[in-house]
């Protein structure tokens, strides 16, 4: 993290304040310890850029708001600056670039996607393939069996088993630009998440799906999408974003397959992935 001593750091309570008031000395690990633990905000403007830094997780209101503030002055004065928000989570994560300084507090919730916990405040942890079988559930295992047998190729009786499955599964394309959306889904689906719409054809960005769950399937997606092979993730504290009326089940295992060949020769040629999502309550 390349940040100047000159700068301008806002603390949790949206306060300018100073590293010094937190150990006295000025290094990368007080740096660190700003973001990633008190939430602070930091504010530095740099040769080409007027750089915004902060760890979503982390950055509490008050400092973003305080942030805001500075941010804006500091911009006003240098018109010519990009302006980026810097994503911090133990080291840099990556930039956004912003149009204009009031888009922070959106885009912030766009830069947990940058982070080593996409899903905050789910914890989400990777497992490895060979886990997939026994992460799943019966309606799981089987569909999983069906895509192996196939060749991991997506075909219209693939669409037709997920369609009238009893369990969690969906078939996505996933786009390079992160763009996710909705090829068919399990009969569940609509009333779990009281869409009176369905999703079909809906891209993930604008369903009515609680924010660190969107998140989290969308860093997988991406995942599977950059890598090209089966993604497995255990996620824990979903009732801390659904009710425990919605799911009784804290933990759920969720396994994303990449599958070959498309049902549409327009979305090969625009280099969509069709991939297929299994969900699964773990209980264990």
């Amino acid at each position: 993290m390349h940040v100047q001593l000159t700068s301008t750091w806002i603390n949790s309570r949206g306060q300018v304040d100073s590293l010094k008031s937190i150990r006295g000395m000025r290094t990368a690990d007080d740096r660190r310890y700003a973001l990633d633990t008190l939430g602070w905000v930091n504010i530095c403007a740099t040769p080409q850029h007027v750089e915004i830094w902060l760890n979503p997780q982390s950055a509490t209101p008050l400092a973003i708001g305080g942030g805001i503030g500075v941010a804006e002055s500091v911009s006003d004065g240098h018109p010519e600056k990009r302006l980026l928000l810097e994503v911090h989570d133990g080291e840099p994560r990556g930039s956004i670039p912003l149009n204009h300084v009031s888009e922070l507090l959106l885009m912030k919730d766009e830069g947990h996607l940058l982070t080593a916990a996409p899903g905050f405040p789910l914890a989400q942890i990777r497992a490895e393939e060979i886990e997939a079988p026994d992460l799943c559930d019966a309606s799981g295992r089987d569909l999983l069996r069906y895509t192996a047998s196939n060749g991991n190729v997506l075909t219209s009786a693939m669409v037709e088993l997920v369609e009238t499955s009893p369990g969690r599964a969906k078939i996505i394309f996933v786009s390079a630009d992160g763009t996710v959306q909705y090829l068919c889904h399990d009969p569940r689906t609509q009333p779990y998440w009281k869409s009176p719409y369905g999703f079909v054809g809906r891209q993930l960005r604008r369903l009515p799906v609680p924010r660190p769950i969107r998140r989290s399937l969308q860093a997988d997606s991406m995942a599977v999408f950059h890598e090209r092979r089966t993604v497995v993730s255990v996620i824990s504290g979903l009732n801390k974003v659904v009710s425990p009326e919605v799911t009784p089940s804290d933990r759920y295992a969720r396994v994303l397959v990449p599958l070959g060949g498309t049902t549409s020769a327009s979305r090969a040629s625009k280099g969509e992935l069709p991939v297929l999502v299994l969900v699964s309550a773990v209980h264990r």
